[in-house]
């Protein structure tokens, strides 16, 4: 166990959004720099019509508290203001692992977390990764 905490652990706000809007934020917020979503893999799903907007619209912003807000196809719809926060760096700086510690465990998860499964390493590739040589 590297830290002890869920990966994701996503929280419903009454009348804002639902846990399923919270843990897709959570993981573009996470993976968004490494692996950016395309447009036709969020519109894929069956429910993603429910989490993003279909096509451009105008909507109240919560988060901005401002009245108007423009969205682009494929934006979250309950959610707007993401905050970016790359597992690099939050093993650095939530967890405080060091430079080369947070580079290797980076290093050693990122294949796993690919947001399309076909990018995904598999767990027979990842049983020859580097990061677990001494274990």
């Amino acid at each position: 166990m590297l830290t002890g905490d869920l990966l994701f652990e996503p929280h419903a706000r009454h009348k804002q959004f639902t846990k399923d809007d919270d843990h897709m934020a959570m993981i573009i917020e996470l993976l968004g720099e490494d692996y950016p979503f395309d447009l036709d893999f969020k519109m894929g799903g069956k429910f993603s019509k429910n989490i993003f907007t279909s096509t451009g619209k105008e909507g109240n912003n919560l988060w901005h508290n401002t009245d108007v807000t423009l969205f682009c196809a494929g934006e979250l719809r309950h959610i707007h203001a993401l905050k970016p926060w790359s597992l690099h760096r939050v093993l650095l700086e939530k967890y405080v692992y060091s430079a080369p510690e947070a580079r290797a465990i980076n290093k050693f998860l990122l294949p796993m977390l690919a947001i399309n499964p076909r990018d995904r390493s598999r767990a027979s590739e990842m049983m020859r990764h580097e990061w677990l040589e001494d274990v």
